[in-house]
């Protein structure tokens, strides 16, 4: 994990479940958030809120029967 509770989009991944290419859909979507974008493109996410995605996906799979 990076400094202060920032995460990159390859710890997203990993915590919601996906791949890196399903996250940058999602961001270009506008279902993710990232909380800034460095220079070089890359994407920084607060951690608390992709713990909070993560657990509106699982409330919504077992809303579901998944």
């Amino acid at each position: 994990m990076t400094s202060e509770g920032k995460i990159t989009t390859t710890e997203v991944a990993f915590i919601l479940g996906m791949n890196r290419a399903t996250v940058t859909r999602w961001v270009h979507n506008g279902q993710l958030k990232p909380e800034f974008t460095l220079g070089n493109g890359q994407m920084i996410f607060d951690h608390e809120y992709i713990l909070d995605v993560a657990a509106d996906l699982a409330l919504e799979q077992e809303e579901n029967g998944e």
